[in-house]
C-alpha cells in the first residue's frame, strides 16, 4: 500500500531537517505532487550523484523509503541504498 501523504513536500521547508552526504552513487525515484489536477505520483527513476547533499524530509511511499530533498527536486531513496539505514527509518 502506498502512503500517499509521502508526497507531501512542504515538509522539507522545516528547519533542523537531517542531512546525509552520499558516497556513492544511489538509485532514487522523482516524486511528482499531486497538482490540483492529478494525483501524486512516482515519477522517473534516475541516480544521485556520489557527494549529493540529501534533506531528509520525511516518510517514504512505503517503508523501505524516505523522502528526501536534492537540489531543487524530491526524491525517494530505498534505505538499503544508505550507508546507516537504520538512522533514518524513523525520519519524520
Amino acid at each position: 500500500m502506498i502512503n500517499t501523504e509521502a508526497f507531501d513536500v512542504s515538509t522539507c521547508e522545516l528547519k533542523n531537517v537531517h542531512s546525509y552526504l552520499l558516497s556513492k552513487n544511489i538509485a532514487a525515484i522523482q516524486v511528482l505532487p499531486a497538482d490540483g489536477s492529478a494525483e501524486p505520483r512516482l515519477g522517473m527513476i534516475t541516480q544521485l550523484p556520489r557527494g549529493a547533499e540529501l534533506r531528509f524530509c520525511g516518510e517514504g511511499f512505503n517503508g523501505r523509503t524516505v523522502k528526501v530533498r536534492w537540489g531543487d527536486g524530491y526524491y525517494f531513496v530505498f534505505l538499503q541504498d544508505l550507508e546507516e539505514p537504520k538512522t533514518f527509518a524513523a525520519v519524520s
